[in-house]
């Protein structure tokens, strides 16, 4: 969600979120997702992280798009296993003095995933998808519920 200084991604790509802020879109920024991915059960660990700040975000905050930034070679990872999609080709980040790609989905595509394979993850193995790791719908409410 955009606080006093903006967000991160507004660095990079101040123009790209100018143009969905000037359509009325109301922008959330995910930071730093990342797990040791051959740690036991990382996979459920982050689709548990990224489930939260769906709730937080979207639920709550009533966000319309999630944005992330991303270096260029972990832009399959996020585009298969949680469906962003790439919005710029890669520029130079000067906070981590590595290259950056902006990726980007709509919270109601997102809502729309969770609700077809959240809280069945048996479909792992024929999903390539996080979503069947994240917590069906009376769970997903518990933890709503639990948000401040």
């Amino acid at each position: 969600m955009t606080g006093r200084g903006g967000l991160h991604t507004d660095l990079l790509f101040g123009n790209e979120l100018a143009e969905w802020r000037e359509a009325g879109i109301k922008l959330c920024e995910f930071g730093s997702l990342a797990v040791e991915r051959h740690a036991p059960g990382s996979k459920r660990v982050l689709a548990q992280i990224f489930h939260l700040g769906y709730l937080h975000a979207h639920r709550r905050a009533r966000c319309d798009r999630l944005v992330i930034e991303v270096n260029p070679r972990h832009v399959a990872f996020y585009r298969r296993w949680l469906g962003l999609l790439p919005y710029t080709t890669p520029r130079h980040n000067p906070r981590v003095d590595a290259p950056a790609v902006l990726m980007s989905l709509d919270f109601n595509t997102i809502r729309d995933r969770i609700a077809l394979l959240g809280g069945q993850p048996e479909k792992m193995a024929t999903q390539r998808s996080l979503y069947p790791l994240f917590w069906d719908t009376a769970t997903e409410a518990a933890m709503l519920a639990k948000l401040p």
